[in-house]
């Protein structure tokens, strides 16, 4: 399983998805397998786009930049987000490092939501609002894996690709089917979303 996805589910508080729940006007267990589908959604966002040679070097920069407010994202995640969606902030790293994560996620940012909502219930809004709530924190827990070194666009690169291939030895499928050419797949990350779940519970 991802590093990353442990990361989250060792570090977000039963009180954090409660703080989130209220802020999204959901239950616990909705958060949860959000939580559970954005986070896999956005490292195969992100791994796909770090290909681009350009796009992995910007988020081998907001890496190096960013790391030492980054890294501490998580251990605030609940009041984070409550003012995040109090002040309608659409970033939580600032708005230089949700408008950079936006820049390179292009299309596949609409594609996470779109997966993220269906697998949950979610509507779109709330869906979309979490995505750019999670990704600077994901950029975050990056920055805390590769702390000690100089990112580059190889090592951002390389980082993320081997998280998604540990993701896509059980769910390469679902993965596929997130970013079929036509748009057109079955979106359902309900698998991924049980691991993140059970993780948590753990």
């Amino acid at each position: 399983m991802s590093t990353i996805i442990d990361a989250f589910a060792k570090q977000l508080s039963s009180e954090d998805v409660s703080s989130i729940s209220q802020q999204l006007g959901v239950n616990d267990a909705t958060t949860k397998k959000a939580i559970g589908a954005a986070i896999p959604g956005l490292i195969a966002a992100l791994s796909r786009a770090s290909e681009d040679p350009q796009k992995s070097q910007r988020l081998a920069e907001a890496v190096n930049q960013h790391a030492e407010h980054t890294e501490g994202l998580l251990d605030q995640v609940g009041n984070l987000f409550k003012q995040f969606t109090q002040s309608g902030d659409q970033q939580a790293g600032g708005p230089d490092l949700g408008q950079l994560i936006s820049d390179v996620l292009g299309g596949h940012e609409e594609r996470v939501q779109k997966g993220v909502s269906q697998t949950s219930g979610l509507n779109s809004e709330m869906a979309g609002k979490l995505i750019k709530f999670l990704g600077p924190m994901v950029v975050g827990v990056i920055a805390k894996q590769l702390s000690g070194q100089h990112a580059n666009a190889a090592t951002v690169n390389g980082h993320l690709n081997q998280e998604r291939q540990e993701l896509e030895q059980k769910h390469g499928d679902l993965l596929g089917r997130l970013f079929d050419q036509d748009g057109d797949g079955d979106f359902d990350m309900s698998d991924m979303a049980s691991v993140f779940v059970k993780k948590m519970a753990s």
